[in-house]
């Protein structure tokens, strides 16, 4: 719910190489000094005639950081590209180390067995389990390796000695292979996990980096609207918007209202509309309006004017959204719901409300206090 309580407008023209600045700033000291408000901004955009001595060299500005960004991007990719590389040399290193704790249990150490005759022992050529094999007298070899776990159990089984010295050997090779290769997971799964770490640290450094570099894109980049006239193509001029939303009496750690379930607020807006190069003519028409807005929509607004749009494409970037969280941030939200209409129903019973609305009502007197402190600030006429 949000109550428009009070709305004045002016409208200041600047001549002769005056500058829009001061008049701007002058507004925003005003709120955050001598009215105690914070201040937060909501639009900022602008456009310039293609006639406008500015244009060239906005769009040249652009594309300079459109191609400083574009190689840190390009940066930041490869080494996105090395940490899925890795996490799934991570993963492979771990489903092999969750093999080791299950080879007390036969279908474990059947897995490293295999993993060695297939991959270790194979590289021996003509005397690997897999060429041997081939060879009448041998062809129960592999079988009977997987068989054993053992030197006792070979000397046991009823072949000749020929096959149980190979197998003998191979089995050692194997015991051997299979206590260094673990000692050599846990190493390389330690390392892992560093260049992981120290990876995504670099992609973090780039990110920093970048962000100002994309924040300038945005900033610089013109809102075209075609059917709005209050840009011409016949001269050199140029059209801004910018909008700012005071508010007062509303902690943002605990989101909570010292007015209860209002916040009082003066949004301000911006038109601005003159002649390029700027200075010799500017015409600003500012709208000033007192507005009364419950709880929820006031944090509702703050959070969506506070969302950082490059913040949020970088989340995605690097690959750190997560369902589980969501999930977990909905319920959440639902619990803080559910919680909040049973304390309003009370708040509503005691007659708080109405108590709370004065206050807040009163506070929007400000909005006057600025009216006519502004107009006598740049000598403007006053009734």
């Amino acid at each position: 719910m949000i109550e428009k309580v009070k709305e004045y407008r002016l409208i200041y023209e600047l001549h002769a190489g005056a500058v829009f600045e001061p008049f701007y700033y002058w507004i925003l000291d005003f709120l955050r000094v001598n009215l105690k408000y914070k201040v937060v901004k909501g639009a900022d955009y602008y456009n310039i005639s293609a006639r406008a001595p500015e244009f060239y060299s906005m769009l040249q500005a652009i594309h300079l950081s459109m191609a400083d960004a574009s190689s840190f991007l390009a940066q930041i990719g490869t080494i996105l590209k090395g940490i899925v590389a890795m996490k799934q040399d991570y993963q492979r290193i771990k489903e092999c180390l969750d093999y080791y704790e299950k080879a007390k249990k036969p279908p474990g150490e059947l897995v490293l067995k295999g993993l060695w005759v297939d991959f270790v022992d194979v590289k021996t050529g003509a005397s690997s389990i897999t060429q041997v094999t081939r060879n009448l007298p041998f062809f129960t070899v592999r079988d009977w390796f997987f068989r054993v776990n053992s030197v006792e159990e070979i000397d046991k089984l009823p072949t000749n000695e020929r096959v149980k010295n190979f197998l003998k050997r191979k089995f050692l090779e194997y015991q051997t292979w299979k206590k260094m290769w673990y000692e050599s997971l846990k190493e390389m799964l330690q390392i892992i996990e560093e260049r992981i770490k120290a990876s995504s640290e670099t992609v973090n450094l780039y990110k920093e980096w970048v962000k100002p570099l994309i924040r300038n894109v945005q900033s610089l980049q013109m809102r075209v609207e075609p059917i709005s006239p209050e840009l011409v193509t016949i001269g050199g001029n140029i059209y801004g918007v910018v909008e700012l939303l005071a508010y007062k009496g509303f902690d943002e750690v605990k989101l909570k209202s010292e007015f209860g379930n209002f916040v009082p607020c003066i949004q301000l807006q911006f038109l601005i509309r003159g002649s390029s190069p700027p200075g010799r003519y500017m015409r600003t028409e500012l709208l000033l309006r007192s507005v009364l807005m419950d709880l929820d929509t006031f944090i509702q607004q703050l959070e969506e004017w506070k969302k950082d749009p490059v913040e949020e494409w970088f989340k995605r970037l690097v690959l750190t959204y997560s369902k589980q969280e969501v999930k977990e941030e909905k319920i959440e939200k639902q619990e803080r719901k559910v919680k909040k209409s049973r304390l309003r129903f009370l708040y509503y019973l005691s007659g708080a409300e109405y108590r709370d609305r004065n206050m807040a009502l009163k506070a929007l007197q400000d909005l006057d206090t600025l009216y006519d402190t502004l107009k006598k600030a740049f000598g403007m006429l006053t009734w």
